[in-house]
């Protein structure tokens, strides 16, 4: 447990290194974790998501059903000043994109705390084909191809832009760095598929200064890469989508339900590069390696291999034939699914009706015992008795009868 002065860590990604895995586990095991002396700031991890968008200053989209992330961060910072705990923690794998001066502010916020930042990197080949999927997810409708040239020209354009800012670790960790002192910066290295499955969790654990038995790893959950071939149905889908498709229906409809829940079992094989991106990308990667190895970070020579590192598969685009055969298998899912669906609706339709029946009765009954309602019904009974005896009352009931059109200037009337 940290003894010296309390502790506020940042971890700050980057994407597709894990940090989906680490934050399940920090958020599963968060009293356990409290019990220890680290705090997990907030009630759910969207909340971090928000309070990083707030920082990097993401505009909200008022048409955006969800919540709006203006000031976020602040309540975050304010959870931590707030907080007994001698560590507390945020993560958000997008703050990695935070300019200097965002940085510093973010950390400049957990008054009276020392701010430590981990960082994970992972090596370049392993990394592009798992965002271009991500990317793709999202929306895109670049081919691999087209989508590694544009990250790994000299002048990254389109897409490399966001990469390398999250990407470069050189360039993240001293963004960081000038803000919380570069001894502060913890770098590191995405464990190899070889490694236990554990390890991530033991080097980030050895930097929140707790015992790594101190949480449970949640249960094995399903890969969710896409096959090479149900990334290409999905980016044919995407180019298929009218202009005006709201972003949030494309996180929760096509990312989560369409890629990851329909298309994830489907197809063989990840995506490939021709022999002169896979170089570029190897070449790429021993400079990263290098750059790192001269910033001095204490975990730099983890980070990664230094030999070359070319893809062995070859360079096959999916065939017609195979894109078919998902989009049927996809769409028959799909059809399943959509069922189910309906029938769930149906159900529930009918227990509303239920519902309804029930409190209506409920509500006829009050009606009925409620000692208001018997009042009532006793000064009509009063009225009828004096029509026989009243000619002011008859001629009155007569008159109100024939407004209402209730019958005869005679006739009984329960008005």
């Amino acid at each position: 447990m940290c003894t010296g002065p309390p502790r506020c860590i940042i971890h700050i990604g980057a994407p597709k290194t894990g940090s989906t895995f680490l934050q399940k586990l920090l958020w599963a095991n968060r009293d356990a974790l409290f019990e220890a002396g680290v705090h997990v700031l907030g009630e759910r991890q969207a909340e971090h998501y928000r309070a990083g968008k707030d920082v990097r200053g993401i505009p909200f989209d008022p048409s955006d059903p969800g919540v709006d992330w203006t000031g976020a961060w602040d309540e975050i910072a304010d959870a931590a000043r707030r907080s007994s705990a001698p560590t507390v923690v945020v993560t958000d794998e997008h703050l990695a994109a935070a300019t200097a001066e965002q940085a510093a502010a973010a950390a400049a916020s957990m008054q009276g705390r020392d701010v430590q930042v981990v960082y994970v990197t992972r090596p370049l080949p392993e990394l592009l084909p798992s965002e271009w999927q991500e990317y793709v997810k999202h929306g895109s409708t670049q081919t691999y191809d087209s989508w590694a040239g544009a990250v790994l020209a000299p002048r990254p354009r389109g897409p490399g832009r966001w990469f390398w800012s999250v990407h470069d670790p050189v360039s993240v960790t001293e963004r960081w760095a000038a803000g919380v002192g570069r001894d502060n910066v913890h770098v590191i290295p995405f464990p190899g598929k070889s490694a236990p499955r554990d390890m991530l969790w033991r080097q980030f654990a050895a930097v929140l200064d707790v015992p790594a038995d101190t949480a449970v790893l949640p249960a094995r959950e399903a890969n969710t890469s896409l096959s090479a071939v149900a990334a290409e149905v999905l980016r044919q889908v995407n180019g298929q989508l009218s202009d005006d498709f709201p972003p949030w229906h494309q996180t929760g409809v096509v990312r989560d339900i369409v890629a990851n829940e329909i298309l994830n079992p489907l197809g063989t094989g990840r995506p490939t590069l021709p022999a002169d991106l896979a170089e570029a990308a190897a070449n790429r990667y021993r400079q990263i390696t290098a750059e790192m190895a001269v910033a001095g970070y204490p975990t730099v020579t983890e980070v990664g291999v230094t030999t070359p590192i070319v893809s062995s598969e070859p360079h096959a685009p999916p065939t017609t034939a195979e894109q078919l055969d998902v989009a049927v298998a996809a769409l028959a899912a799909l059809s399943e699914r959509m069922a189910r669906m309906r029938d769930d609706r149906r159900s529930s339709e009918l227990r509303m009706r239920r519902l309804r029946r029930e409190l209506d009765q409920i509500d006829m009954a009050h009606e009925a015992t409620h000692p208001m309602a018997t009042r009532l019904d006793r000064a009509k009974q009063r009225v009828r008795d004096a029509e026989h005896t009243s000619r002011v009352v008859a001629g009155a009931l007569r008159g109100y009868r024939a407004v209402r059109g209730t019958g005869s200037p005679g006739a009984s009337s329960d008005g």
